[in-house]
Order: C-alpha cells, then structure tokens, then sequence
C-alpha cells in the first residue's frame, strides 16, 4: 500500500486551513481580523502547481468554509423544512459545492493567466475574486451573497467606510488585495538567494499594499470623523428597535397570534417611552398579511396613531398576477396618522432561506 508523503499532503492541509480561517472570521466567532491573512495559506497551496490542481485545492477550501459556515442551515431544513436529516446534510453538500466552484475557479485563473508573474498575480487577484464573487450574489434566481468576504468586517469601521461608494464588493476587494500582498512579499522574501531582482519586487509590492492599506484607512478614520464630531451639521434621527424574538413554528399558528401582536405591541408602547422619530420591527413580523387582515391591519394602524411614531415592519405581502397568487416578502411604513406611506418588496430572496430551490426534485 502505498501511502501519501507529507509534501503530497501539505498543500491540502494549507487549504483546509484557509478555509477554518475564513470560517472564523464571521458570526459567532467573529475573529475578522483573520480575513487579513485567511488565503495566504491557499495562496501557498496552489504556488507552483497546474491549474487543475489549484482548482481542486481552492474546492477544498470552499467546501471546509461553507460547509462549517452555513452549519446552521441543517437545522432549518429539519425543523422548519421538514427534511430528513440525511437529506439536510446533502443539500448542505451540494449549496456548499455550488458555493465552492467560485474559490475553485479564482484559484484556476490565477494559475492560469498570472503563473509566476507577481506584479500580475497582485494586480490580477482582486479583481478576479470581486468579480466571482458578484457573478454568484446578484445575478441569477439561485445568486447567494451569503459568507461575502467584505461582509466579515462589519465591526471594523474605519474599514467599511469604503462601502460608501463601492458597496461591500469594495471591502472584499481591500482584503484580497492584502492577502495577495502579504503573500507575494514573503514568497519574493523567501527567493531572495535566487536573485536581488525578486526581494526589490517584494518590497514594491508590500509598500504598495501598506500605501493603499493606509489611505483607505486614513479616509474611513476622516470619514467617521466627520460625522461624528460635535460641529458636523448633520441631522439626527432617533430610531428604537423592538425585536419579539418570536419561535418559528408560533408566527403562523392561529393559537398564537394574539400573542405575537400583544407581544410587539407591548414592546411598542415601551420603545415609545423613549421618544424615537421611528420605530423598526424585524423582517417578517407580523403573524398576518397587512392590509388583507382588516382587523390585525386596523390594530397596527392604531397603534401608530396611539404613540404618534411612524412604525416600519416587515409583513408577507400576495397579489394576484395573471391568474397566479404571487407572494413577497414585504417591508411595510406606517405614518403617525396611521397611513400607509409605502411598500417595498424584497427583490432578491435568499435559497434555503426564504425559498428551497429544486422543491419540485427534492
């Protein structure tokens, strides 16, 4: 038998580490200053190899990554979807192996069209990934922008003010750019015996990287700054949030919808205490369909009137439209006199979220 050497081993485990490393950098771990340096261990891995190969070690890293990352998926197939839990595990599979094609093709191109040529590679990688990365959120029925690298920076300010003008594709951007940086640099470091030329291209890149690190954080530091100082002429609003925390199997069962409405209503009332110019309630939280339900629609009418607060909630919302009942998602604003000032549907919904893809098969 023979079995397989620690060299043959070594650039799967690189993978696999990029992948663990990027899984901890969101929710619940939320170490999101490892998205620095997450794909230098891939960026390792594929080094020198055929473009085949590097395919197959960035799926790796994208199954490991979404498979741990999109966990909790399971237990809305099973209790929610009613799956078997065989069958949640294997459409968990097959979304992570959709999901895990995008790492493996950013890992293909790269081979492919930069090989050894650093100033490509550090130009090239992160405009191939932001551009991956918004081929499989926005367009399609199936798109999903779930685990978006720019996303695990969220509580890094300074760093998300970029998104102002580039949305989050911007901050996913910034990250590879530093990741492909730091890696670039310690592999012209590590040939620096073969030839001066490699080390002077190392430091080019490394300042570049810290160039572009420190304006996009000298503006994001300005930036809120400006809207944070006690001078700024900026007009501000007071905004309550009331969040029921309602179970899932509680929002559509008649016995319990008193419940949930006395429940946001009691919530309400005491945001309403605190004097707010708005008040927010989470997607999907009324147990009816506003403007359908002529009662529950009157009860949410009144209580704006009541605390003299416009109220912005979320509500299923269905037309008829050709024949066919339609349903949204819909987000609902309700004015203090208690009108309804507009109606936003939800464009884009999320699979195995808000809908199974596939129902039809599976």
């Amino acid at each position: 038998m023979k079995y397989l050497t620690l060299k043959e081993i070594k650039p799967f485990l690189l993978s696999a580490l990029s992948g663990i490393l990027l899984t901890l950098t969101f929710p619940e771990y939320n170490l999101e200053n490892f998205a620095w340096f997450a794909w230098i261990p891939l960026l390792l891995a594929i080094e020198k190899t055929t473009p085949q190969k590097a395919a197959l070690l960035g799926f790796v890293t994208g199954m490991v990554f979404y498979n741990w990352g999109l966990s909790w998926i399971n237990n809305t197939l099973i209790n929610y979807g009613n799956l078997h839990w065989i069958l949640s595990f294997a459409v968990l599979g097959l979304l992570s192996a959709y999901l895990s094609f995008f790492i493996a093709l950013f890992c293909y191109f790269m081979r492919k069209v930069c090989g050894e040529n650093c100033i490509r590679f550090f130009l090239f990688a992160p405009i191939l990934w932001v551009s991956l990365e918004y081929l499989r959120s926005t367009h399609s029925e199936y798109g999903f922008s779930w685990l978006g690298l720019g996303y695990s920076q969220f509580q890094t300010l300074p760093v998300i003010q970029l998104a102002e003008w580039t949305g989050v594709y911007g901050i996913s951007w910034f990250l590879i750019l530093v990741n492909s940086g730091l890696f670039l640099f310690w592999k012209c470091w590590r040939e620096q015996t073969q030839t001066d030329i490699e080390l002077q291209m190392g430091w080019r890149i490394l300042s570049v990287t810290l160039l572009v690190s420190a304006l996009l954080l000298a503006y994001g530091n300005q930036s809120l700054k400006h809207y944070s100082s006690p001078g700024a002429n900026n007009e501000k609003i007071k905004i309550a949030l009331v969040q029921g925390n309602v179970e899932q199997f509680m929002k559509w069962n008649p016995v319990y919808q008193n419940i949930v409405i006395n429940k946001y209503r009691d919530l309400t009332l005491k945001a309403a205490d605190e004097k707010p110019d708005l008040i927010i309630w989470p997607e999907t939280a009324t147990p009816f369909y506003f403007e359908e339900s002529q009662s529950e629609t009157n009860l949410m009418r009144d209580l704006a009137r009541e605390i003299k607060t416009p109220i912005l909630f979320g509500s299923p919302h269905r037309e008829k439209i050709k024949g066919k009942i339609i349903y949204f998602n819909s987000a609902f604003l309700v004015s203090e006199s208690g009108e309804t000032l507009g109606r936003y549907d939800k464009m884009h919904l999320v699979p195995f979220g808000e809908f199974v893809p596939f129902r039809k098969i599976l």
